[in-house]
């Protein structure tokens, strides 16, 4: 009996140690499963890199590491991606991504961490960074490493990136602080055109707060009534008639006076300011322009020429602000003529060409503003359904000082004329630019030498005054 009893107690120790390496091998996998299921809950399914969830928590413990080199941050922003995904489909957009993540890690120190922040927007951190320069060296990278085409469906794509960079060095920064720093410094990168970056230092940092302020101001300047609009003649060269004014944007401001718009436009076409205060600038044009019809003649057949920023044009509603301004005020759609410039109409030519078509469709009338100053190429004027090129002042203020300039705007006049398209002059300030632009053949012109910008009841004196300028013909 003993023996079978030491039998059974034998086969139970057996058991509950085989339970016992069980559980333990259980436990083991369990908390491997969990790290694990960690490990990838904060991973991009794309690319495989961490999310901005580890980004932020690698920034904050690099901040705090004691004794710690200067700590950088990347914001890498792809530029026109999206014409990837339209172009081409999102499976192709999704095979550029994970390229793209491979080529940013490939030129990355051992020390940085790489992450995708969210849609085709990358973070970098580099713990480790000697000074501005190094961290100016690590965007260079950066850059070169997008310069080689990417392979879609058998085509080759160039891509290029913006980056915003900003440097802690000093030890007081935070990593929401730093992050914010390096998304207004990609930001300003973006503003200064595609492949470009910015690194945010104490200088750029204090313009960065000051241009903050400058938005927050603006935003209050729309809702309270701020803005105001002058005109500026636009005259025959063969007549002296005024024939339309350019609408141009001032702003009133109660502690600073009138802004120049030098210090302030900019601003709005960097941001999605531009939108609502665009959007009023059509509405107010066209409620002037109906005032001005309704009055009768001398000025009942004025055109009005707004300026279309960018960010304007691709908004996906802009026709439709368009065609709410011109119902809400009972504009005549023949006497608003929308100014488009060079850079607009080259960002997305399909989508920018389809925008365009349904604003004519509307009665707008439509125009190259700088006209020469970027691209000129023949073949988009011919492609966008245009009415008027206009001649960049840059020319016209060298049409007497050399031949070159002279030689440009006659080639300009020619061929807008020889396309059906007229042609205005900006910025004519003197008798012998404007003797030269008759000599010429140019249509129209506008500068300080006639007027400068007028408010409406300005405009009204001075047509009811005689529609003609003081013109040599």
């Amino acid at each position: 009996m003993a023996g079978t009893s030491d039998v059974a107690l034998m086969g139970f120790v057996a058991i509950v140690l085989a339970l016992g390496v069980m559980l333990a091998g259980y436990r083991r996998w369990r908390d491997v499963a969990r790290a694990d299921a960690a490990r990838w809950a904060h991973r991009d399914a794309l690319t495989g890199l961490p999310d901005r969830v580890v980004f932020h928590d690698r920034v904050q413990a690099a901040l705090d590491r004691p004794g710690r080199a200067c700590v950088g941050l990347l914001v890498i922003d792809i530029d026109r991606y999206r014409l990837v995904n339209v172009n081409y489909g999102q499976r192709a957009g999704d095979e550029v991504l994970a390229s793209v993540a491979e080529r940013l890690h490939a030129v990355l120190g051992s020390d940085d961490l790489l992450v995708r922040l969210a849609g085709d927007q990358f973070g970098v951190l580099c713990p480790n960074l000697y000074d501005a320069r190094h961290a100016e060296q690590v965007a260079d990278r950066v850059r070169q490493a997008l310069v080689r085409p990417f392979n879609v469906d058998g085509e080759q794509v160039w891509l290029t990136a913006c980056a915003g960079v900003a440097l802690d060095d000093n030890g007081d920064a935070t990593a929401g602080a730093l992050q914010r720093d390096a998304e207004a410094a990609l930001e300003r990168a973006q503003s200064a055109g595609p492949g470009h970056h910015v690194l945010l230092d104490p200088p750029t940092r204090a313009a960065t707060a000051d241009r903050d302020e400058l938005v927050r101001r603006l935003r209050a300047a729309l809702r309270l009534g701020q803005f105001r609009l002058r005109y500026q003649p636009l005259v025959s060269t063969t007549n002296g008639h005024v024939a339309g004014v350019e609408a141009l944007l001032r702003w009133e401001d109660p502690l600073r006076g009138q802004v120049q718009p030098d210090d302030f436009v900019p601003v709005l076409e960097e941001t999605d300011l531009i939108v609502p205060v665009g959007a009023w600038v059509l509405e107010e044009a066209c409620r002037q322009a109906a005032a001005w019809r309704r009055s009768g003649p001398p000025a009942a057949e004025l055109t009005i020429s707004v300026n279309v920023a960018p960010r304007q044009l691709a908004h996906p509603d802009f026709v439709a602000t368009v065609a709410r301004a011109l119902e809400t005020t009972g504009g005549n759609p023949r006497q608003l003529c929308l100014e488009i410039t060079e850079a607009a109409l080259i960002e997305d030519m399909d989508f920018v060409q389809r925008q365009l078509s349904r604003v004519r469709e509307l009665g707008v009338r439509l125009a190259v503003d700088d006209f020469g100053t970027g691209y000129s190429s023949v073949s988009y004027v011919r492609k966008f359904p245009l009415d008027t090129l206009k001649i960049d002042k840059s020319f016209v203020q060298g049409l007497t000082a050399g031949a070159e300039d002279a030689a440009i705007a006659q080639a300009i006049i020619k061929m807008a004329h020889a396309l059906g398209l007229s042609t205005v002059a900006e910025g004519v300030e003197n008798a012998d630019e404007l003797a030269r632009l008759q000599q010429l053949g140019c249509d129209l012109v506008q500068g300080f030498y006639f007027s400068a910008p007028l408010t409406a009841d300005a405009v009204d004196g001075l047509m009811r005054a005689g529609r003609e300028l003081a013109i040599a013909i």
